[in-house]
């Protein structure tokens, strides 16, 4: 018998783990007849209800074997045990499920699994009417009912859409309902349609009077569901709202609302080629900037806008110099922020180096600079990343330092080894004709010995960040020759004993 609390938790945490349903209804029936209703409530939540969430993950993931769904039917009926009461909520997501293995080879077969998750949820909205993600879900359902049913769209669709206008989120699910496309248009569904499309536009634009944050809901959601689906109409009111949202301004805007905000205008400002949109992402930026002490990231973001907005310009055949110059100016005023995140402190590397490229930009860095930061960045990122090797391995070779970029390409291999196996057939497969034979041969050596111990290699480095450090550039050197031969031995060894011991 449980005791206690912590036992409980423990035991529980045990059986989730191994997916072990039996150890679960033993641990129910463990406990004591006067135990808490606090306890019972959390082996039903922290148990049944948690396998059963874990199960319907590794179902959209496709991770759940033949038989899965049978399995979650019977953790249900183990939790409906315990619990005392029905869980149709719960009864109608797996049958969701299994109507979304079926809808694409049994049109009839799906639509019995839609009926039988409608009622279940209309079950569970009778017992709470205020569940939201029962009403969220049977809205989704009666939709694809709607798509399958022709005969009886409008009245699948119509239920929808009343489910819907009872909730106050989901504005992703309610714009999928509103405006997406049919294949076989109903003639009373899509005049309901239009309609109910226009009411939702003017109750929005007295909402976003009360509620202007609103305007990011509507264009993720909107722009979401467009990345996967043409819908004309969709298409439509997002460009509507993405002008609309130019004239956006909430000076009490809370840091998550500005960054999302600047990060969906940097987007579409690229794609759309807008750069009025840029403009907007980077006030939206700047704001985030003057709010939030910890801002390195959205440093980043607001140069990668300015850096945008040059392409924008220098593809319209204006010099984009100017921006690339706000860019930088944005790095070096927010440089000892920057520093403290490795992410953006290796963007800026990278920004550097791009700048030291451009020989129309005056007074762009040097190399010293760009090395210096560039040995930061390696420092802060403490060996895990081969991004600030590679940096030093392209400025090696602008200058034609040979001696140096195979220090670093050396440094790179001892420490990653086949981890950067692309970025080293990439390097060696757009060499230059011309390129120095001693780097064309080292580049092909490695390639045709990554190719060679792929089979069975396992990543285990033999060298830290700290040990790299130590070395003399020839000790380095040798260390690679040293570090292939020690591999090439474990795969002969790996071979052999794989020849004398076949699978069976």
């Amino acid at each position: 018998m449980i005791k206690d609390f912590d036992s409980l938790e423990t035991q529980l945490a045990d059986a989730i783990d191994a997916y072990d349903l039996s150890a679960i209804v033993h641990i129910s029936q463990q406990l004591p007849a006067d135990a808490p209703e606090e306890w019972r409530r959390y082996v039903l939540e922290s148990g049944f209800l948690a396998l059963l969430s874990y199960l319907e993950y590794d179902q959209m993931c496709g991770k759940l074997s033949d038989g899965g769904l049978d399995f979650m039917d019977e953790v249900i009926e183990e939790a409906e045990k315990f619990y005392g009461s029905p869980l149709p909520f719960q009864r109608a997501q797996v049958l969701s499920q299994r109507f979304e293995e079926v809808e694409d080879t049994d049109t009839t077969l799906a639509q019995v699994y839609l009926r039988q998750a409608i009622a279940k949820l209309t079950e569970a909205l009778e017992i709470h009417p205020d569940n939201s993600l029962a009403r969220s879900l049977r809205a989704r359902l009666y939709d694809q009912q709607a798509q399958l049913d022709v005969e009886n769209a409008y009245t699948y669709w119509k239920s929808a859409l009343d489910d819907i206008n009872k909730l106050e989120e989901s504005i992703e699910l309610k714009l999928w309902i509103l405006y997406h496309s049919w294949e076989k248009p109903n003639p009373s569904l899509l005049k309901a349609q239009e309609l109910a499309q226009k009411q939702f536009e003017v109750k929005i634009e007295y909402q976003l009077t009360m509620n202007p944050d609103l305007i990011w809901q509507l264009l993720e959601g909107g722009i979401h569901i467009l990345e996967g689906k043409d819908m004309p109409e969709l298409k439509e009111a997002v460009s509507m709202w993405l002008d609309q949202s130019l004239d956006w301004y909430n000076p009490q805007a809370k840091p998550s609302v500005l960054r999302s905000a600047g990060l969906l205008l940097s987007g579409q400002g690229k794609k759309h080629q807008r750069v009025d949109y840029l403009d907007k992402a980077a006030e939206c930026f700047e704001q985030f900037i003057q709010k939030e002490p910890a801002h390195a990231m959205e440093v980043y973001y607001l140069a990668e806008v300015w850096k945008t907005y040059a392409d924008i310009l220098d593809k319209q055949g204006e010099s984009g110099l100017k921006y690339i110059a706000k860019a930088w100016l944005v790095y070096r005023e927010h440089e000892e922020i920057v520093k403290i995140n490795f992410s953006p402190l290796f963007h800026y590397a990278e920004f550097m180096e791009q700048l030291y490229y451009r020989y129309d930009f005056p007074n762009r860095p040097s190399a010293e600079e760009v090395l210096s930061l560039v040995e930061e960045v390696e420092e802060a990122g403490n060996g895990h990343y081969s991004g600030p090797g590679m940096i030093q391995v392209r400025m090696a070779l602008v200058h034609n330092d040979m001696d140096t970029a195979l220090y670093h390409l050396n440094r790179l291999l001892l420490r990653f080894e086949l981890l950067i196996d692309n970025q080293i057939k990439t390097m060696y497969q757009t060499l230059p004709k011309q390129s120095p034979e001693i780097l064309t041969d080292f580049l092909r050596q490695a390639v045709d010995f990554m190719e060679e111990i792929t089979p069975n290699y396992c990543y285990d480095p033999k060298y830290s960040q700290a040990e790299l450090n130590q070395l003399t550039r020839e000790e380095t050197k040798a260390a690679w020759q040293n570090r292939m031969k020690e591999l090439r031995q474990t795969q002969i060894r790996r071979r052999n004993y794989e020849d004398q011991n076949p699978i069976v």
